[in-house]
């Protein structure tokens, strides 16, 4: 046994049958004799983790398990670690030598990114989670002893910031680890001076909090231990600079030091009562706390630590001494501040006064205009109140002093301004200029002052609803939802009574942006926004795509999609191929321009996804002249923005094979990390792309995905993802297969076990098939010789032709009982002809048996079972897909597809054969039955 597992064990393809088989023998005696196999795949650093792992724990038995470990350990590589953590906790994490377990995490150190390391060799460090499951498994002890050997004399080696310094990483992660379990495991009391020598020194680039980290909420929560801590670090400390760069370096935030380590309140007021209990001045003034002249949310804090300060400082000479230094100084900077922000605050001032003054002499100007400006008469200050009440109506009374004579203007300028209100080809002309007029502010205000008093809009003129209804798309800030949507439907009412009066609107407003002023973004949205003009979308869209042939690209955009949504495909496709023609006949032209360019890019992308890829074939050549083409695919067909252009078709089979095979060669594999995103460097990005496309192979469910996914795996190129591609093929078998299986219910599956009745095509297959078997024995070995009837008299064989009359006469009467039915060359679609076909009636449903029958001298011998049944006679609708290829051999001596010479001597040798040579995709469901009428 052992010498037919080896070559499987040597093996190293990229299924799982080894895995299986690692997994069978693990427990038997044969992997004795698979020793050396067993440690070639175990210290393998290319092979795969799984396969590794299983490895291992068949050798486990057999040799030096610290051996294996050490060997592990001493590779470093992410995978290797991996494999020795699950050694030792097979082993048992607290029974194994402490030795063995200092060198796997002073190992695991190294896994963690340093400065050097690029971002994608970040991404690429690996699952690291199998160090917190091994660290799970250790006792306080030995968490203890692990935690002194990875902080004894760790300190910087590179000299830098704490930003910057890298070298404590891997060592500080780990020690937090080890933290946050020996928290979990152990109880009170905690001896601070140990604490802190393992947190001391550890250095970390961004802070914890303590709903995720049980060392940090420890450490915050037990005041006895942060009282020791603090005491252990700071008692007897006289330095005044130590003491400073101490506290800003391990216990300020952001600083790199253990996040349970940062000052709290309660943490300052410990340490000014135990500087002023030990009579250290210097640490005592370090945490003198100056007057916060601008951050008032420290206001409180600061001064409860003051008021304690100050009345220590009253107990004690020195201390008074320090408290008026620290003072003093304050006062000093406070002055500079003071003085610099002086020259600031008398421009405020001045800017207030005048702004002020000028409010002043507006409200004196309206009282002594009233009667003009109350009747609307004055455009400037109608524009005034408009924006006001748009955008800040509680600012109305402290503008302009009165604002009912603002409300009253407003109702009061219809009949005055009506002379200046817009039309429609006037605001189309003015929205391709990207331009806008104040009247149209008035106007707004106007009808909404308005709806909002009344209730209706019966007494505005039509023109004027015209105008406010181009600006309804527009958002103020003093205006609700609720108003703006009842404005919008009041205006659609008045305007809009009939289907003409909707589409004169969008032929004078849109339309007009789109021909004559040539607009860079014509309001085209309304289409798709608007549900007053929800008639259109089905024709309009495409109606102007034909008119309009210069369209930019925002107008191409949305009217594109919705064509696609709501119009007609076919009339979309031909519309695609004249694009895309008179593209093409431009594209050399040295005059393109980018936004050119960006049209040409939008109609030969929408060609390779309509039209059939005959049609598109030449539009994605000129596309894909680029390497970088291929993020044009991947922004809408990979997985990332699978969502975003779900108006597209899907790729078929054969379009994905079109770009696998034109950008695997520019894009080579990378590997590929579990995070990736749009930021993701291009070499990663464009090949998780092909990997992506190539999986949506399977989702073309026909019969040339399975030639097109045999062509990739017989490809070097596509060689990674060959077994995937694999998996894929046996996928479409099946699926093809069962593609109109219809599962019979109870009561048939009942019949099929009590009374062998026929249910499916499966079913009339194998009854078909032991049959023809009965029929093969009663030739060989009957009584009345039944194999002569296939001979003349004078020992000729007989024709093909004649041969399959007799073999349909034979099989007729044994089917008829089960209510099959036998009928020799049917005539099918195309005026082709079938041998011979079974059908029965199934759930009121004929179901066909096809039953392709040759002669062994027949030139297409070997490709009939493709070519002619799989392709012409079991795609009948009736038949699923299946059939029988059925071949009369007469002997050795007679040809075998036209050939003398065919080296084949018996019927089962000839089945063999063409077994072999039948595609890998009609296994299954056409069958091979090679009748023998021989005479030998």
């Amino acid at each position: 046994m052992a010498e037919d597992i080896k070559p499987i064990l040597e093996n190293k393809s990229d299924g799982h049958l080894r895995d299986l088989v690692l997994t069978i023998i693990k427990e038997s005696q044969v992997i004795e004799h698979l020793t050396p196999n067993l440690i070639n795949i175990l210290f393998e650093p290319n092979e795969r983790l799984d396969t590794r792992r299983l490895a291992m724990e068949c050798l486990f038995s057999l040799v030096d398990d610290i051996k294996i470990l050490e060997t592990l350990i001493s590779e470093s590589s992410n995978t290797s670690l991996n494999i020795a953590a699950k050694g030792i906790e097979f082993l048992g994490a607290n029974s194994i030598d402490l030795g063995i377990l200092k060198r796997f995490f002073r190992a695991c150190s190294n896994l963690y990114p340093t400065e050097k390391t690029s971002l994608d060799d970040r991404r690429l460090q690996g699952n690291r989670y199998f160090i917190n499951k091994l660290v799970w498994t250790l006792s306080a002890e030995n968490t203890e002893r692990l935690l002194n050997f990875l902080t004894d004399e760790l300190t910087c080696s590179c000299g830098k910031e704490y930003y910057e310094c890298f070298c404590r990483d891997g060592i500080s992660k780990l020690v937090g680890k080890l933290l946050d379990h020996y928290f979990d495991i152990t109880s009170l009391p905690y001896n601070p001076e140990q604490i802190w020598g393992w947190l001391k020194n550890l250095n970390y680039h961004r802070d914890e909090s303590e709903n995720f980290c049980k060392s940090v909420k420890a450490i915050r929560e037990n005041k006895d231990l942060r009282q020791g801590l603090f005491k252990t670090v700071f008692s007897g400390l006289t330095e005044r600079k130590k003491i400073y760069n101490l506290k800003q370096s391990r216990f300020e935030p952001h600083c790199g030091a253990h996040s349970g380590l940062f000052f709290s309140a309660d943490d300052i007021e410990y340490l000014i009562n135990l500087a002023f209990e030990e009579n250290n001045l210097e640490l005592w003034s370090t945490f003198i706390t100056r007057h916060y002249y601008f951050q008032h949310n420290k206001l409180q804090l600061n001064n409860q630590i003051r008021s304690i300060m100050r009345k220590q400082a009253n107990q004690k000479p020195e201390f008074m001494r320090e408290w008026a230094k620290a003072n003093n100084t304050d006062y000093s900077i406070g002055l500079q501040i003071r003085k610099r922000n002086s020259k600031s605050n008398r421009l405020d001032r001045k800017v207030k006064k005048c702004e002020s003054q000028n409010r002043a002499d507006n409200i004196s100007f309206i009282q002594r205009n009233r009667a003009l400006i109350e009747s609307g008469g004055h455009f400037g200050w109608l524009v005034n109140f408009s924006e006001c009440l748009l955008f800040e109506p509680e600012n109305i009374q402290k503008e302009f002093g009165d604002e009912e004579l603002m409300r009253t203007s407003l109702k009061n300028c219809t009949s005055l301004i009506a002379p200046d209100v817009p039309n429609l080809q006037k605001l189309a002309e003015l929205r391709s200029q990207s331009q806008r007029l104040h009247v149209e502010t008035v106007l707004y205000a106007l009808c909404l002052e308005t709806i909002r008093m009344e209730g209706t809009l019966d007494n505005i003129s039509k023109q004027i609803l015209s105008a406010v209804k181009t600006r309804c798309n527009i958002y103020y800030d003093a205006v609700t939802e609720d108003e703006r949507d009842l404005l919008k439907c009041e205006i659609d009412r008045l305007l809009f009574p009939d289907v003409t009066s909707k589409e004169n609107y969008l032929k004078e407003y849109v339309e007009l942006q789109l021909d004559k002023f040539k607009c860079e973004h014509p309001e085209v949205e309304v289409l798709r926004d608007d549900e007053i003009f929800s008639d259109f979308k089905a024709n309009l869209p495409l109606e102007w795509l034909n008119k309009y042939s210069g369209l930019s690209y925002y107008a191409l955009d949305i009217l594109f999609d919705l064509a696609v949504h709501y119009g007609d495909k076919e009339q979309l496709k031909d519309l695609i191929l004249i694009r895309c023609d008179e593209w093409l006949g431009r594209i050399e032209s040295p005059h393109i321009d980018k936004p050119e360019e960006k049209i040409i890019q939008f109609w030969f992308l929408r060609a390779f996804y309509f039209l059939n890829l005959c049609d598109s074939q030449k539009f994605f050549y000129f596309l894909t002249q680029k390497k970088s083409s291929i993020f044009f695919f991947e922004g809408i067909s990979s997985s990332l923005n699978s969502g975003s252009r779900d108006i597209l078709p899907s790729l078929t089979s054969d379009k994905i094979y079109l770009l696998l095979d034109r950008f695997i060669e520019d894009w080579p594999q990378v590997n590929l990390p579990s995070s990736y995103g749009t930021s993701s460097p291009d070499g990663e990005r464009a090949y998780r792309f092909l990997v992506d496309i190539s999986r949506q192979i399977e989702l073309d469910a026909s019969e040339r995905t399975i030639h097109i996914i045999e062509q990739l795996i017989e490809d070097s190129r596509f060689q990674v993802m060959r077994q995937n591609l694999k998996s894929m093929r046996a996928n479409q078998i099946r699926a093809l297969a069962l593609r109109n299986f219809i599962p019979p219910n109870i009561s048939k599956v009942i019949d099929l076990l009590d009374n062998c009745e026929i249910v499916t095509v499966e079913g009339l297959r194998d009854r078909v098939l032991y049959e023809l078997d009965k029929y093969q024995k009663d030739i060989k070995g009957g009584e009345f010789n039944p194999g002569n009837r296939f001979y003349s008299q004078g020992g000729v064989r007989l024709d093909e032709v004649s041969s399959v009359e007799i073999i349909a006469e034979y099989l007729k009467p044994r089917l008829e009982a089960d209510s099959i039915v036998i009928n020799a060359e049917h005539q099918t679609k195309d005026k082709n002809r079938i041998d011979i076909t079974a059908s029965k009636v199934m759930d009121g449903i004929r179901r066909l048996l096809v039953i392709e029958a040759k002669g062994q001298w027949h030139t297409e011998l070997f490709s009939a079972a493709g070519n002619q049944l799989a392709e012409r006679y079991s795609i009948h609708p009736d038949a699923e897909g299946q059939g029988i290829y059925l071949v009369i051999w007469f002997g050795a001596e007679e040809k075998v597809a036209n050939r003398k010479q065919h080296g084949l001597k018996s019927a089962d040798e000839l089945k063999v054969k063409l077994e072999n040579d039948l595609p890998k995709n009609l296994v299954g469901l056409i069958d091979i039955f090679v009748l023998d009428v021989s005479k030998d």
